[in-house]
């Protein structure tokens, strides 16, 4: 029997009276010739009763004679020692009630997590800085996204091909208004319970901020209807909202008392600025994960004497970006500032530059030091007439400060990010985001993304690429390519996230 489309289809029905084919086909992802003869297979072997509607776009009745939960949980407990961890994934995406699916994660805990029957599993990892835990330094750099990414969930998540989501159990969508109804049993890291006011909050909140504001004239309106069931009053395509509620700047997550608690596989905790540690979420049970601490690490050392790295497979590649950020505030004239560019473009190209700038001032700040290879960029400039002042500011005193508050002209910025990654995701996810420019945003960018059916990212990243260099925003220098690695012993189930390692996506590789 296939438990996982009647599973399906009866979490769908809820209370529902009458529905069409052609939505029983939508929802178990079947053509309506596929759909017509599985509700017949079903009717024959007594399974449903269904009162078929006259014509193609009429309603009908189905009503699921057995108790497909309870049948489905009977096999699953009779032989759960034959899943495998990406095969319980898969039970745990089902909609099934809270009740059936806490006994099935209760299950699973106490056959494989018995902590007195299996040593405890830990990984390590590498963090080029410890980012400030807490709602005001929330920035977006990415080694805050690998933690946001590994502590929270949001309403959806980005799969391959598809959105999925383990706190919206289904929503309903009329007339641009789309109702959610929450899972009742998830959790934040302290164990209280998230509500849809918990949501609400966070997502008015995100709203509120530099990078939701811009998402202000498509998500309308946020209400509360019960405890567990909001409503999004938007304007557009539902696909733009789906977008933006699965950007991890919306994440869910709750601040008491200056701490904070999210209702992801793991919580993160600080130890002496030196490393991060990312504990077991207990209260989490959205689906089945190995690892129980990551590490991460600040000081390089500590982590090549933490791990044996020679013992290492590669799984995929990144860049580190760097480029110069123009600050908003900068009194550079938009001439200076495009000659500026192109004699950084010529020596990069190592390209004669016969004119001379006559004394032009312009000031850098660093983040801890000059790289080498720009130092000698710094000192072509001052041979063609520059006077370049340079600001050396510590890297935990400026990822606490306003970047906006910086007296200079531009900013040297390096990004480590996942090679696939583009130039919207760069500048959406980095620290970079607060000096967006609104107006071009919402006309270069989310315009033609609401309008047309097919996401043509190539498209709009070549749009916003051209922008960024065309009016200064930044200097792009150089980039380096480097492999991705995680210890031998271990594998991956699943794609990362723009690049960000998903600690609870990892498989310990039996042997």
């Amino acid at each position: 029997m296939n438990y996982h489309q009647l599973i399906t289809l009866n979490a769908y029905l809820n209370d529902r009276e009458m529905i069409t084919r052609n939505q029983i086909a939508k929802v178990l992802n079947l053509s309506f010739r596929q759909t017509t003869r599985k509700l017949k297979e079903w009717s024959e072997n007594g399974i449903i009763e269904y009162d078929q509607g006259v014509g193609r776009g009429n309603g009908s009745k189905i009503k699921i004679l057995i108790d497909i939960e309870q049948q489905f949980l009977n096999e699953f407990l009779t032989n759960i020692k034959n899943y495998t961890p990406i095969e319980i994934n898969e039970i745990l995406k089902l909609p099934l009630s809270e009740t059936v699916r806490q006994i099935i994660v209760n299950t699973i805990h106490n056959e494989i997590y018995d902590e007195e029957k299996k040593k405890k599993l830990v990984y390590s990892d590498y963090i080029y800085h410890i980012p400030t835990l807490s709602k005001n330094g929330m920035i977006y750099d990415s080694n805050m996204q690998t933690i946001i990414n590994n502590c929270c969930l949001r309403l959806f998540e980005r799969g391959q091909n598809e959105y999925q989501s383990y706190l919206v159990k289904h929503y309903d969508i009329t007339d641009q208004q789309a109702t959610f109804y929450l899972y009742k049993n998830v959790y934040f890291s302290n164990g209280f319970l998230m509500t849809s006011r918990d949501v609400v909050d966070c997502l008015k909140s995100f709203l509120e901020s530099k990078l939701g504001g811009l998402y202000k004239n498509i998500i309308l309106e946020i209400t509360s209807i019960d405890t567990f069931s909001f409503k999004i009053t938007y304007i557009g395509q539902f696909e733009i909202v789906q977008f933006i509620l699965s950007d991890l700047t919306a994440s869910i997550y709750k601040i008491i008392d200056q701490k904070f608690y999210s209702v992801g596989p793991y919580y993160a905790e600080v130890k002496e600025n030196k490393y991060i540690k990312l504990i077991r979420n207990p209260f989490f049970n959205a689906y089945y994960f190995e690892i129980d601490e990551v590490f991460l690490i600040n000081d390089i050392n500590m982590y090549i004497n933490h791990y044996n790295l020679p013992n290492k497979i590669t799984i995929g590649d990144y860049k580190k970006y760097r480029f110069l950020l123009a600050h908003p505030m900068t009194k550079l004239s938009k001439v200076t500032c495009e000659l500026f560019r192109e004699d950084i473009n010529n020596i990069l190209e190592d390209n004669v530059i016969n004119e001379y700038r006559n004394k032009t001032k312009i000031k850098i700040t660093f983040i801890e030091n000059v790289d080498l290879k720009f130092g000698q960029i710094i000192k072509q400039l001052n041979n063609i007439g520059y006077e370049i002042e340079i600001e050396i500011i510590p890297a935990a005193e400026f990822f606490k400060m306003d970047i906006s508050k910086l007296v200079t002209n531009y900013v040297y910025m390096t990004e480590l990010l996942f090679a696939k990654m583009d130039i919207f995701d760069l500048f959406i996810n980095s620290i970079a985001g607060d000096w967006f420019d609104k107006e071009f945003i919402e006309e270069k960018i989310l315009n033609p993304f609401i309008n047309t059916n097919n996401r043509k990212w190539d498209e709009v990243n070549a749009v916003v690429e051209k922008g960024f260099f065309e009016n200064g925003t930044i200097i792009p220098l150089y980039s380096n390519t480097y492999e991705w690695v995680i210890a031998n012993g271990y594998t991956v189930t699943e794609p990362m996230r723009y690049g960000n390692k998903d600690y609870s996506k990892f498989i310990q590789l039996r042997h």
